[in-house]
């Protein structure tokens, strides 16, 4: 009986194209063991196919090929994350009023990793025109995918009012950069929609974060640890209109720097502020949080860095 032919590693190739070139050709699963997996790398012309397949790092390979970082709804954490950045916004007296809406698609661009990385340009550039004016960069944003308009992005913010004009002119110029071509401005399709308020607006902030969070899971049970038996689902909460937001392999929603947990954690400690938690009955859509900016303004204290 002939002996088993043993398979052949990378240890018998001289070097990296020739075993690509074998692995290609013979149906091989470079990736076998994804935990140890590291993408594809190479100049050569298998290299490059097969890093076009696989991804040339680990990060890539498991975004496209274990699923790894893929969502189908905003999570409880997100939300929670949003709520307690928006009413710190309201306590030290910035209201989220306005909206920008990005429609990439109508820029040929479709792809989630591509999206998020023009999305991170535009918001750091946008981030550095607020400190350029003495203004704080106050934002939070959420990725969604529709069947008709793909892959596209909201950003709730502050805009100034009287610098309102210089914003829109900026942003669509810096958008228009970042994507390579003219934005898309036509009868019922543009690139890109910004929608600034007067400044705040309770009513429209609120109304704006409902509308943005409709992608959250529905499923999701709210515990109540003293009263188990008290728990409820999200989806009792009849101010979310609960809809599918598609599939998406990038982070799905973030808040800017003055908004993150870190910033808000050195705020709280020289700060009395109001508390935050939501209740079992579901967050409080009011104004408390900027009447207690109004009634305490003058005592609040800016943390050292």
């Amino acid at each position: 009986m002939d002996k088993e032919e043993r398979p052949l590693t990378r240890d018998d190739f001289a070097d990296q194209e020739e075993w690509l070139r074998h692995c290609h050709e013979g149906g091989i699963d470079l990736a076998h063991d994804n935990e140890h997996f590291e993408g594809v790398i190479g100049s050569g012309p298998y290299a490059r196919l097969q890093g076009a397949i696989y991804g040339t790092s680990k990060l890539d390979f498991l975004r496209t090929w274990a699923k790894w970082g893929v969502s189908w709804s905003l999570r409880w954490r997100q939300f929670v994350k949003g709520y307690e950045a928006i009413a710190f916004a309201n306590c030290v007296g910035l209201v989220l009023d306005s909206a920008i809406h990005i429609t990439w698609s109508l820029q040929g661009i479709h792809s989630d990793l591509v999206v998020a990385d023009r999305q991170k340009a535009f918001l750091d550039a946008i981030r550095r025109w607020f400190e350029r004016h003495d203004e704080p960069a106050a934002f939070y944003w959420v990725l969604e995918r529709g069947s008709r308009r793909g892959l596209h992005s909201h950003i709730a913010l502050r805009i100034p009012p009287h610098l309102t004009a210089e914003f829109y002119t900026y942003a669509n110029a810096t958008l228009a950069r970042i994507v390579k071509g003219p934005l898309i401005h036509r009868h019922g399709e543009r690139t890109m929609l910004i929608q600034p308020r007067r400044g705040r607006d309770i009513v429209a902030q609120w109304k704006l974060f409902a509308y943005l969070m409709k992608g959250l899971d529905s499923s999701l049970i709210l515990i109540n640890r003293a009263n188990p038996a008290a728990s409820r689902r999200v989806s009792n909460w009849t101010f979310i209109n609960f809809k599918p937001q598609g599939e998406i392999s990038v982070k799905r929603m973030g808040v800017s720097r003055i908004l993150d947990d870190a910033t808000r954690r050195r705020w709280r400690a020289v700060n009395n502020f109001p508390s935050v938690l939501i209740s079992m009955n579901g967050p409080p859509f009011d104004d408390r949080y900027l009447q207690w900016f109004y009634a305490n303004r003058d005592d609040i204290v800016m943390p050292t860095i």
